[in-house]
């Protein structure tokens, strides 16, 4: 459901400055299949791209509600989970894509195998604190690579854009306080990695 003008006025009060506290980051699963929806129903390109742009060869990915939408629900049964959700009051108000890097094509090849990962998407419900909620995505993101014994985790790939030049600033910067360092300048995202061992 689309947010009218006062209904998106009234979450923007409930949400900024949310207290850190209250977002709970948990693996995404089929049970949280209406969560995850709604979230996504916020934002055009993100209800159109459903998140397979990372798991796509870049030629290969065509934006489409009804597929996409399809392709994540069956991953979903499947029993994988293929990111995070941010919860706060009861619904969910940020998503990061996140697993091994090897399983994104959208990353340049490399040698880094099963023991680097990879946060190939963020996108944050635009009524919640998007600072805070993005903070504790990649922090969850990073403790899950580090239980899965990576060795280093990269923000998202260079042809990822979280919007205009303002957005990109902020997205790169909320990576760097949380432990990334910027190892390349990128096409539209600067290549951002954080060593974890």
């Amino acid at each position: 459901m689309t947010l009218g003008c006062e209904e998106c006025a009234r979450d923007r009060e409930r949400f900024v400055g949310i207290d850190e506290a209250a977002i709970e980051v948990v693996p995404a699963t089929i049970e949280h299949w209406d969560l995850l929806a709604a979230l996504f129903a916020g934002s055009k390109g993100v209800n159109t791209c459903w998140c397979m742009w990372p798991l796509r060869p870049p030629t290969a990915h065509q934006p489409g509600h009804d597929n996409n939408k399809a392709a994540m629900r069956s991953r979903l049964l499947d029993g994988e989970s293929p990111g995070l959700l941010a919860l706060s009051e009861e619904r969910a108000v940020g998503w990061c894509a996140c697993g091994p890097r090897h399983i994104y094509p959208q990353y340049e090849s490399g040698n880094e195998g099963t023991t680097s990962w990879a946060i190939p998407c963020i996108y944050i419900d635009p009524a919640a604190d998007r600072k805070a909620v993005a903070g504790a995505l990649i922090r969850a993101a990073t403790e899950l690579a580090v239980r899965n014994v990576a060795h280093a985790i990269e923000g998202p790939p260079p042809w990822w854009l979280p919007g205009d030049a303002k957005a990109i600033a902020v997205a790169t910067a909320t990576f760097l306080e949380n432990g990334f360092t910027q190892i390349g300048p990128g096409a539209r995202m600067p290549e951002l990695r954080r060593v974890l061992a």
